[in-house]
């Protein structure tokens, strides 16, 4: 499915809107789901979102459409709109696989890690780079 997004006066203005974002569909259809998909297959219908619009019907009458965020951020860009601040909260990072410890334990055995943890918290060994790690930590969610 090919689609563009346009950004310009609707043919009809909504009373208290200036400016519109719009939806022409170039070729193909966008992908419907039912309220009852919605329900039962939210996953699916996200994955479709991520990748296009898609739109949720109600009785067969369009009611909503889903989108994902970077395309609704570039809609309100478009329309020189301001971002709701939900939608500019940084993503959570996903990694898959074991991560290295900031700190140099090996986090494989979970028992021997916290007693690792806890015999250098009593001898203070760890203390300057548990500060360090625990400011870059607060520096990431913003909280320092």
């Amino acid at each position: 499915m090919t689609h563009t997004a346009m950004a310009g006066a609707c043919p009809e203005p909504v009373a208290g809107y200036q400016k519109h974002v719009y939806y022409v569909v170039t070729e193909g259809k966008m992908r419907e789901f039912t309220s009852l998909d919605l329900q039962q297959q939210s996953g699916e219908i996200q994955r479709s979102a991520a990748a296009s619009p898609v739109v949720i019907l109600n009785h067969g009458k369009p009611r909503s459409v889903m989108m994902s965020v970077e395309e609704f951020r570039r809609l309100k860009l478009a329309a020189d709109e301001a971002l709701p601040s939900e939608v500019t909260k940084p993503r959570a990072i996903v990694r898959r696989g074991q991560l290295r410890d900031p700190l140099g334990y090996e986090t494989a055995d979970f028992r021997h890690v916290a007693t690792a943890m806890a015999d250098a918290a009593e001898s203070g060994r760890n203390r300057d780079a548990v500060r360090a790690e625990i400011r870059a930590v607060e520096r990431r969610l913003g909280i320092s």
